[in-house]
């Protein structure tokens, strides 16, 4: 095989930390279903692969496609088995056949699996396997925040963004009561009050290009957190 160039390497290890990031995202459970967005997002990867080592790689690592009634507004789904194989067997047959460092591969694998809210991970893992426009990852996880505290404290409300937070968090005659001591509550009700005023309110108004995938993995650990908050909140008498 020709050798690669810096180039073509640097996209390759690329391709295998997106790909490790997909496994990380994986449900547990075998037998269950994958939205159909993140095997078209490991087929895309496939695809650039097949442009960089010349030996037709998405003939053999391709998942076909299984029939399941649609769920959640998607059309396709895919049994969480036989995904896993084809995604494992890729990713050891790439570290074997160019020795791409450990290290290299595993880092945002490691950090999707950390993220505990579920939501939070099934929309938003495909945006991270994408090449760019990581704005669509904060805006994805900022709305889901926001949908989050509406539906805990009364879907039908109608404020958004640093508004709805003042109507649901506010210490003293909020919706919902926040865990923990005073100052604690205080902390966190100014943290989604940040988050609704600056990550929230500029990526929904507007294309913001200056996003890298890790300014989004870093959002979604901090996104993953006050959702865990959120749970521990309790309803104001």
């Amino acid at each position: 095989m020709e050798e690669l160039t810096k180039e073509q390497l640097e996209r390759l290890k690329e391709i295998c930390a997106e790909l490790r990031a997909i496994e990380g995202s994986l449900p547990i459970d075998d037998q269950a279903l994958i939205d159909d967005q993140i095997v078209l997002g490991y087929h895309d990867l496939i695809q650039s692969l097949d442009k960089i080592n010349w030996e037709n790689v998405s003939s053999r690592f391709m998942v076909s496609p299984r029939s399941y009634p649609p769920q959640k507004g998607r059309n396709s789904y895919y049994l969480a088995q036989p995904f896993k194989i084809a995604l494992r067997r890729l990713i050891a047959y790439l570290k074997e056949k160019y020795n791409v460092e450990e290290d290299k591969i595993v880092g945002i694998g490691n950090i999707i699996q950390i993220i505990r809210d579920e939501q939070l991970r099934n929309r938003c893992m495909d945006l991270l396997s994408a090449k760019g426009n990581f704005d669509r990852v904060i805006r994805e996880a900022t709305t889901i925040l926001e949908d989050r505290i509406r539906t805990l404290a009364d879907p039908t409300l109608r404020e958004v963004g640093v508004k709805l937070v003042d109507k649901v968090l506010n210490l003293h005659q909020g919706v919902l009561i926040l865990d923990g001591e005073l100052n604690e509550q205080e902390g966190f009700y100014q943290l989604y009050r940040g988050v609704m005023l600056s990550l929230r309110d500029e990526t929904h108004h507007k294309i913001i290009d200056r996003f890298s995938r890790e300014d989004a993995l870093k959002t979604l650990a901090f996104i993953d957190i006050l959702l865990e908050t959120l749970k521990r909140s309790k309803r104001r008498e």
